[in-house]
């Protein structure tokens, strides 16, 4: 009944013990998370306490009890095994994957144990996609269980210094209901909802940003005469008539050029163009990063570059 507890029935974690941090239920089963293990145990209807071990064992623990999250058929947490640094797992067969980037690994060590503590983690699906997201006190990390690709989710608010600051994404719950998908707001209380055709954030502007992988030649110089992003044109409206796509590039990753702007196209431009010429020669390696912010539908296609190396090819 949840009040009255029976003294003598209880489990433990005997494989390798360790300090318990989570419980998590997964095919019927239960599984045992402790800081450096994790151990599945059945419901064998036994008298007495009725779970026993299965003799499955994992040798990555959970730092963050919140963070054990099930979607697409595996489970997901933030932890690591003994002498470990944190870092994103999933289950895969019978062993423990890492799916996390060592960027976002290196992001991790910069948390303390309490804020790893603290993080939490949601799911949900959407166009038939499946996203899982670990939320922590400052940043968001997604993960798209289909594409295996991450992106990083961020909020605009207004502080109590009347300041605009970008924090971690601001939702604390994820729950599908009434068809839609639901989410409780940290910074308010209000209930919003997830939508696939809305680009603002509570009436405030979503700033998307992309950024490539370096493009070089072996550290050799290269030219870069033209550059062509494809993206959904036309997608202008009444209130945007003339969206725009913005172009920063960098020749180290520190510091980026000032932004170069392309529209997207009004109403009915579905063949307008976004290109960029003559951007300049590049020591080691050019980076370019592509920011949008007006809220009409973002859908990035492909890129292409005409690109000259020391060798004189292309």
């Amino acid at each position: 009944d949840g009040v009255n507890w029976n003294a003598l029935d209880f489990g433990s974690a005997e494989s390798d013990p360790d300090k318990i941090n989570s419980l998590h239920v997964f095919n019927n089963k239960l599984y045992i998370a402790g800081s450096e293990t994790i151990e599945e145990h059945q419901n064998l209807g036994l008298g007495g306490f009725p779970f026993q071990r299965t003799g499955f064992f994992l040798d990555k623990g959970v730092f963050a009890p919140f963070s054990m999250i099930s979607s697409s058929g595996s489970f997901m947490w933030i932890g690591g095994g003994e002498n470990e640094s944190p870092a994103i797992w999933a289950l895969t067969g019978n062993s423990a994957k890492n799916i996390s980037t060592t960027a976002i690994d290196a992001a991790l060590q910069d948390f303390t144990q309490a804020e790893i503590e603290a993080a939490f983690a949601y799911s949900y699906a959407q166009n038939g996609a499946y996203f899982v997201g670990f939320s922590l006190p400052t940043r968001t990390f997604e993960y798209n269980t289909v594409t295996g690709k991450w992106n990083e989710r961020k909020s605009q608010i207004i502080n109590t210094k009347g300041l605009t600051e970008v924090i971690r994404w601001r939702v604390n719950s994820v729950v599908a209901a009434y068809n839609r998908i639901l989410c409780g707001d940290s910074q308010d209380g209000r209930i919003g909802s997830v939508e696939i055709n809305t680009y603002t954030e509570y009436d405030s502007e979503i700033i998307r940003t992309v950024s490539l992988q370096p493009l070089s030649d072996l550290g050799n110089a290269i030219s870069v005469s033209s550059l062509e992003a494809t993206f959904e044109s036309g997608v202008g409206d009444l209130s945007v008539p003339n969206p725009q796509i913005r172009l920063e590039t960098s020749k180290d990753g520190r510091s980026f050029n000032q932004e170069l702007s392309r529209s997207l196209g009004g109403i009915g431009e579905f063949n307008k163009r976004q290109i960029w010429y003559r951007l300049g020669r590049f020591p080691r390696m050019a980076i370019f990063k592509f920011i949008m912010s007006d809220p009409v539908k973002p859908v990035f296609i492909k890129l292409e570059a005409s690109v000259r190396t020391s060798n004189r090819g292309r």
